[in-house]
């Protein structure tokens, strides 16, 4: 499982974010599309799967997410994914 914790440059988190462009039909457990009021979307992943995401919310820069789930990784990785405040669209 990878956590994705979305934060402001000031370490707020950021609420309703959406990831695009992931396919969630491949997974064997329910994913989240929105940030959570802790700024957490939730990637379940087998071994040997991959994402590759990106995640925006108006008013701050889109960021790209890439990562692949290999034997030996943790468990559960917590990644930290800083959005800095960008234009509004």
């Amino acid at each position: 499982m990878f956590t994705y914790r979305l934060r402001t440059s000031d370490d707020q988190p950021i609420v309703g974010a959406a990831l695009r462009g992931d396919d969630d039909r491949r997974a064997s457990r329910p994913q989240t599309r929105t940030s959570d009021r802790f700024g957490r979307l939730f990637r379940f992943l087998r071994f040997g799967e991959s994402i590759n995401a990106s995640v925006e919310k108006p008013g701050f820069v889109t960021q790209h997410l890439a990562a692949i789930c290999s034997p030996g990784n943790p468990r559960d990785d917590d990644i930290a994914v800083r959005m800095p405040a960008g234009p509004l669209r």
